[in-house]
């Protein structure tokens, strides 16, 4: 009977070894198939999450892509505009006979004191009154003995206040002893007969000065 009860006794606990044993490798199976599906979970989110980033960037970049065309052919509409009114404009001024110069900003719009800006037009109508020119031309001999060269000087005429006198000395045309220059050679500001002026100094050929 003790035998009996001994060997009851150990299959009683062989058996609750195994359950245990059954138990552990089921709950560390089920921690296994948990972790699984915690990583999965997270790269599924993960990759919904890097989706959406990328969607929300497609979607600014199109936004953006879409701006600068609106952009490029807003301005190539105001290019287009502006060309138009320029052209009729041109158009309206040759008809009027005005042949008209763009103003400047650095040289023909000037802010006064009070504040206002004034624009200055330049109208080519090809007045002589408006022209400078070279006058009552003096021969001055030799320039230097054996240069072959005669000097002759005139005083620049129709200057007016402001005007640069230099530039336009140097870029007057004249005609004397049937020869055309299209400026002097030289041009200088002298003080001579009492007065300041913008004089043209010519070299030419002369055989006598030889």
């Amino acid at each position: 009977m003790q035998n009996i009860t001994s060997t009851w006794a150990r299959e009683i606990q062989q058996h609750a070894s195994i359950r245990e044993a059954m138990r552990k490798e089921r709950e560390d199976w089920i921690k296994e198939r948990t972790l699984e599906r915690a990583q999965w979970e997270a790269e599924r989110s993960k990759e919904r999450t890097d989706w959406e980033k990328e969607r929300i960037q497609w979607r600014a970049e199109r936004r953006e892509r879409e701006r600068l065309q609106e952009e490029q052919m807003r301005l190539e509409l105001e290019k287009q505009r502006r060309e138009s009114e320029k052209e009729k404009e041109d158009e309206e001024k040759k008809k009027a006979g005005l042949r008209w110069q763009d103003p400047q900003a650095d040289e023909h719009c000037l802010r006064d004191f009070g504040g206002g800006v004034h624009g200055t037009w330049i109208v080519d109508w090809d007045e002589g009154g408006c022209q400078s020119f070279f006058q009552d031309f003096s021969d001055k001999g030799c320039s230097a003995q054996g240069s072959g060269k005669r000097r002759i000087e005139s005083e620049l005429q129709n200057i007016r206040y402001g005007d640069d006198g230099m530039k336009m000395c140097s870029s007057t045309p004249t005609d004397f002893h049937d020869l055309h220059f299209e400026g002097p050679h030289s041009c200088v500001y002298w003080d001579k007969y009492g007065h300041w002026g913008y004089w043209g100094l010519w070299f030419i050929e002369d055989g006598s000065c030889t």
